[in-house]
């Protein structure tokens, strides 16, 4: 009798630190920022909300990347931030599921004229063109660069 009082008390005690550990970590991720505005971010890739990686840095989507990259996903599958495509670069406007994109980036300015890539049937690619827009941009002025905006949505395509 005495045994099984110390292993029920053993296994009481085991009980409530795997609690304490599982509310230290919910709290954790509950817990808003120090600000009025609260933020919703991904808890299954640990990252700060406010840290965005550069070149070569992991990702899940192009939130984690800094601004002027996007999140790559590669032919084996891992994601990794690049540059958004330049002029005369390759491109494509379409995620796929979980926001990142396959083969090649946005267009960083101008237009992706897309075609579809039915050799390697990997999507829709194609190459960034000048806009008509920006084709009429007076001489000795910057263009504004066309960064995809984290609010404007864009067709989600599987796999």
């Amino acid at each position: 009798m005495g045994s099984l009082r110390a292993t029920l008390r053993l296994f009481g005690l085991l009980v409530v630190c795997v609690l304490a550990a599982f509310a230290q970590e919910l709290q954790f991720e509950l817990t808003a920022d120090t600000d009025d505005n609260t933020e919703q971010h991904d808890i299954l890739f640990r990252q700060n909300p406010k840290q965005r990686n550069s070149i070569g840095g992991p990702c899940r989507n192009s939130n984690h990347c800094r601004p002027e990259l996007c999140c790559l996903q590669s032919r084996d599958h891992n994601r990794t931030c690049q540059p958004l495509a330049k002029i005369g670069e390759h491109c494509t406007e379409f995620q796929i599921k979980g926001g990142s994109y396959p083969d090649h980036c946005p267009c960083f300015q101008g237009i992706c004229s897309l075609t579809r890539d039915r050799r390697r049937n990997r999507g829709d690619n194609g190459v960034c063109v000048p806009s008509q827009e920006q084709s009429q941009v007076p001489p000795g002025q910057q263009q504004r660069p066309q960064s995809p905006s984290p609010l404007r949505q864009r067709p989600l395509r599987s796999v």
